[in-house]
């Protein structure tokens, strides 16, 4: 079945073209800033430098390892530490995130307006990408809330 190709084409590419690219360059800077934010002081450490890869089929995926430490909530804790400063929240679980973040007013949900609970944050195979991002933008949101 051909690509069908709408007035909004830009350079051969169709919509669902641009929203995939815009949708990658948001998880890539989300992930990004979260590892900043977690290991902020330190550097990030060289073996998660680099946190996607290209799998055989050219699709790209998140290192395994950043899969596991999403999974088990050491990035958001490691991240909201720094955020507020405290090493309290380092050893923090995903219901402690998601009731820290509804304590301060943001409610956790995904684009389907379904509540994101911490069996789905803890979900690796596979991983559920659209909640692990809507997560990120709320600590992002959350971060930015802090520094004004």
């Amino acid at each position: 079945m051909p690509r069908t190709r709408s007035s909004s084409n830009i350079n051969g590419l169709s919509e669902s073209d641009l929203d995939l690219s815009a949708l990658q360059a948001k998880s890539q800077a989300s992930v990004l800033w979260l590892m900043s934010k977690a290991f902020e002081g330190r550097g990030i450490p060289d073996e998660l430098r680099e946190p996607f890869y290209r799998d055989s089929s050219g699709q790209e995926r998140l290192k395994a390892l950043i899969v596991q430490s999403l999974a088990n909530a050491e990035l958001y804790g490691l991240a909201l530490g720094n955020i507020y400063q405290d090493n309290h929240y380092n050893t923090m679980s995903h219901n402690e995130v998601i009731h820290l973040l509804m304590r301060k007013g943001i409610y956790i949900q995904d684009p389907r307006e379904t509540a994101i609970t911490e069996s789905v944050l803890m979900q690796t195979s596979p991983i559920k990408m659209v909640s692990t991002f809507t997560c990120l933008s709320c600590l992002i949101f959350l971060a930015d809330d802090c520094h004004l």
